[in-house]
């Protein structure tokens, strides 16, 4: 076998595995999603009376996810805040903590519209133990 030819061969060799690591990288160092969340697309109302509706939803989402995460973990558990899944409150109470904090959770009346506390109240009605 020619010299180029071994050359060539090891080239291609070469690049196939170099082609190989970047997209093993890649794959290994992809970000986690946490807490992806896709819900229903039929507009309904929550048990409590709050009309749910996709916008809302995913509006609690993002918000729960910039606001509530660090606290009570990507799916409701509980981290240095409590487990909030399957809660035994109304939507009322819900919003009552929201708004006015519950030690140490801070309140969020003056840095969250009132859409955006239905939307976490309506994202905290999905979290399942």
């Amino acid at each position: 076998m020619s010299i180029e030819l071994k050359g060539l061969i090891n080239g291609v060799i070469a690049a196939v595995v170099s082609l190989a690591l970047v997209f093993g990288l890649a794959a290994v160092l992809k970000p986690k999603e946490t807490n992806s969340f896709s819900p229903k697309q039929n507009p309904a109302v929550s048990r409590n009376g709050l009309q749910v509706t996709t916008t809302l939803v995913l509006q609690g989402h993002q918000d729960y996810a910039q606001y509530c995460v660090k606290c009570h973990g990507d799916q409701g558990e509980g981290v240095m805040g409590p487990d909030i899944r399957n809660e035994d409150m109304t939507d009322a109470q819900i919003t009552a903590i929201i708004e006015n904090g519950q030690r140490p959770m801070p309140a969020f009346k003056d840095k969250l519209t009132a859409d955006q506390i239905k939307g976490l109240v309506l994202f905290v009605r999905t979290l399942k133990k």
